[in-house]
């Protein structure tokens, strides 16, 4: 299996790498100014590793990019200008909370949750 890639702001680039991580799958964003981050899309399985690389990389590009927030449960301010899908899909893949909690946090059903990061990865709400 090949990269999957995608191109955002010329020269911007965000692939899912086709090894894996110890936990996960890497999800790999190189942009125009050289640097390169490597985030970890962490599941249960390859299958939920993947799904979450997947969103992690739809949002990414459906938003122009974003900086990495690092403190738990933080989100960057142009994620969470975005609405509560994109504060959803940030919490799924980057801080990787669970939907349930995430659900309690920004004051929707867990259903919800997951109907933003289907959205999210689809493409229909960012």
């Amino acid at each position: 299996m090949g990269c999957v890639s995608g191109l955002i702001q010329g020269m911007v680039r965000v692939s899912i790498v086709p090894r894996k991580c110890e936990w996960g799958r890497v999800v790999r964003v190189e942009t125009d100014d050289g640097q390169v981050h490597n985030i970890e899309a962490i599941g249960r399985d390859d299958e939920e590793s993947l799904h979450k690389a997947r969103v992690f990389r739809a949002l990414y590009e459906g938003l122009g990019g974003f900086e990495l927030e690092e403190r738990r449960g933080a989100v960057p301010t142009g994620v969470a200008c975005a609405g509560k899908a994109a504060i959803a899909a940030y919490l799924y893949t980057v801080q990787q909370m669970r939907p349930r909690d995430i659900a309690e946090d920004i004051g929707v059903s867990k259903r919800t949750v997951s109907q933003y990061i289907s959205d999210v990865k689809a493409g229909r709400r960012l």
